[in-house]
């Protein structure tokens, strides 16, 4: 289980960066592409979240 906010955010930075390299190095569909690219600007919203969140914790 992901426990602190830095592992759930190299969580989703892992995830992102297995997107960013299929995106490059496979053929995809329009669709799959489509895809691949909200699921990036979703795992990065939640980054930025998660990041605010632990600035708020630390004032």
């Amino acid at each position: 289980m992901i426990e602190t906010t830095a592992e759930k955010t190299a969580y989703l930075q892992s995830l992102i960066d297995e997107i960013n390299n299929d995106l490059i190095n496979k053929s995809l569909t329009d669709k799959q592409i489509a895809i691949k690219k909200q699921l990036l600007n979703n795992y990065s919203l939640a980054i930025k979240k998660l990041n605010r969140f632990r600035l708020k914790d630390l004032i």
